[in-house]
């Protein structure tokens, strides 16, 4: 059940993540304030405006189309609710997100930028529970910075201003709290 649930929700935001970047590459959108966050020297940026893509696109259909099982969520609002119970962000209260990355670095380099509404404890506890390593805070130039207690490199994530969440590795995101 976990795994499908994993598999229908990589699916769903693959075709978020899709309709953003062509409304993207389409152009005509006004910049937004996560994208002033993206760090100098990032070679690869897209950005997708979340709300509008929950709102206008009809995913309903799109996740209806999809074959299910007997025990898979059966609506959009069950997979979201779910989502967020795994996660601890509610992704009907983003907004938008800009991902970005350096290609051009020898290790990896890579973030996203959400914007909405967040209550770090709960962000953190979800990803605990679900996660296989506990994860550790450590101060970084005021910022409470999350990641993996064994394994830095593994990931981490901030809360900036309680509207920001930033994801990705440890390096990409002290850029962040750096800009």
């Amino acid at each position: 059940m976990r795994t499908l649930l994993r598999h229908r929700v990589v699916v769903l935001l693959g075709l978020v993540l899709l309709a953003g970047l062509a409304s993207f590459a389409c152009g005509g959108g006004k910049e937004i304030d996560t994208e002033k966050l993206v760090p100098e020297g990032s070679s690869l940026i897209g950005s997708i405006q979340f709300e509008k893509i929950l709102n206008d696109v009809d995913l309903e259909s799109i996740y209806q189309a999809l074959p299910v099982d007997g025990g898979d969520l059966q609506t959009i609002d069950q997979l979201l609710n779910e989502a967020m119970a795994q996660t601890g962000v509610d992704f009907r209260k983003i907004s938008h997100a800009t991902f970005f990355a350096d290609v051009s670095r020898p290790g990896d380099f890579l973030g996203i930028i959400v914007r909405g509404s967040f209550d770090e404890d709960a962000v953190v506890a979800a990803l605990q529970a679900a996660g296989e390593a506990p994860l550790t805070a450590t101060d970084y130039k005021g910022r409470r910075v999350h990641s993996a207690e064994d394994d830095q490199d593994q990931g981490a994530l901030v809360v900036l201003e309680g509207d920001n969440l930033v994801v990705g590795t440890l390096e990409a995101v002290r850029a962040v709290i750096d800009v």
